[in-house]
């Protein structure tokens, strides 16, 4: 039985600790009151939103929706967690954790076999877990909890819009990256035919002649007091020219990387639009993009959610549903109000999610708060318990030694 000292250290720490987490369970508890009025309120502006764009594509092609609703081959993903930046929160943080690398493991096994994975973390919890992975982590931004609104929100839905349009076909961003590639490529194919082997790209880029060029005529105006002014336009002239030519030169350097990455053996011929097509599919980031977080559904329980963020899915018309169904009269026309629609209403879903893993926060450590102030009013009971009981039996004790030493006395 442990003394009476170490029980009432015991007891001392026990109570401190209860304060804190009683303390915790309060403040967690007024900061859920306002994140669950703003989620609540929310949910039915994205609502009446998602239901606007369900009537108006429903009879759309399924390519109207541009490039963020057209469904492509899935060869690079995107996932991005959503957790808290502190914890004690129970299980909030490691269920997203998990289904994220449920993901990585299973779903999307093949992806990550060639490095085609990447986790983007919202939240600290989930940059320090995948942080350790440089393979897999593409970064985070843990500050939108600090200031969560929908300006800080929107950048980063459009820097995912952005990185997810790169180098496709119908992006104009993109435009001058396509036709540098194209030109390039009749460039090479001139004396080549309708093909081009590896080969012949890959010894078409050695810029070491030309580097060295630069840099000596960069040492000659650099070096030079005095030189004759029609000589040094001349330099002058040859210096872009030859930039030029090893910007061309690296240019070429990143198309036979592709070649090479298409295992294309030297001396093999490929044709001219796989080349283009490899290229246009290298220059893309991501074909899809996924959110995971918790979504609130009230302060005792929430619900592990995984969302396809990107391409859209297009909703499909339920036959079945009793909803009125509304004509409305388009203006300029069905496809351009679409493509405006589907950009906002990415960027709602994900400040959405946001306000979701938010307020799931705070009803998620209230929750784990208010048990962890019932286990210490257990512990605390049970070592009261432990401490009468060490009392007792020590005044018990005394007692005896003073009838002992008595009954000693008397004989």
């Amino acid at each position: 039985m442990p003394s009476l000292k170490e029980v009432r250290t015991r007891i001392t720490s026990t109570i401190s600790t209860q304060q804190i987490t009683s303390a915790m369970k309060m403040v967690s508890a007024s900061k859920l009151r306002k994140a669950q009025d703003t989620i609540i309120q929310m949910r039915p502006y994205a609502g009446k939103l998602k239901d606007i764009l369900s009537n108006v594509t429903s009879s759309l092609e399924a390519s109207a929706g541009g490039i963020f609703s057209q469904e492509k081959p899935v060869k690079k993903v995107l996932l991005v967690a959503i957790t808290s930046n502190r914890g004690l929160c129970g299980a909030f943080n490691s269920n997203v954790l998990r289904a994220v690398n449920s993901l990585i493991e299973g779903k999307y096994a093949e992806q990550n076999k060639e490095g085609h994975v990447k986790v983007l973390c919202i939240g600290k919890k989930a940059s320090d877990f995948f942080s350790k992975n440089k393979k897999i982590y593409a970064g985070h931004h843990n500050e939108l909890f600090n200031d969560l609104n929908f300006s800080n929100t929107a950048k980063v839905a459009e820097e995912l819009m952005k990185e997810y349009t790169k180098g496709d076909m119908a992006n104009d961003e993109d435009a001058n990256v396509r036709a540098k590639v194209g030109g390039m490529i009749s460039r090479v194919l001139v004396s080549a035919g309708d093909s081009v082997t590896a080969g012949q790209l890959i010894a078409e880029t050695d810029s070491r002649t030309i580097v060295q060029e630069i840099s000596e005529i960069q040492k000659t105006l650099s070096s030079a007091k005095k030189i004759d002014p029609k000589e040094f336009e001349n330099l002058g002239k040859k210096l872009e020219l030859l930039q030029e030519q090893l910007e061309e030169t690296k240019f070429k350097s990143i198309i036979s990387g592709h070649i090479t990455s298409l295992n294309v053996k030297v001396g093999e011929s490929i044709a001219q639009n796989s080349i283009v097509a490899h290229v246009h599919n290298s220059l893309r980031t991501y074909d899809r993009v996924e959110i995971i977080y918790n979504q609130f559904k009230n302060a005792a329980s929430q619900l592990l959610t995984i969302e396809q963020y990107l391409p859209v899915i297009k909703p499909e018309a339920d036959k079945t549903s009793k909803k009125r169904t509304f004509d409305y009269i388009f203006e300029p026309d069905k496809e351009e109000i679409v493509k405006d629609l589907i950009p906002k209403a990415l960027k709602i879903q994900l400040y959405k999610a946001l306000l979701d893993s938010q307020a799931a926060e705070h009803g998620a450590r209230m929750t784990s708060m208010h048990k962890a102030t019932d286990n210490a009013n257990e512990i605390l009971r049970d070592l009261r318990l432990t401490y009468n009981k060490a009392r007792q039996a020590t005044i018990t004790k005394e007692i005896l030694e003073i009838v002992g030493g008595a009954e000693a006395l008397k004989n």
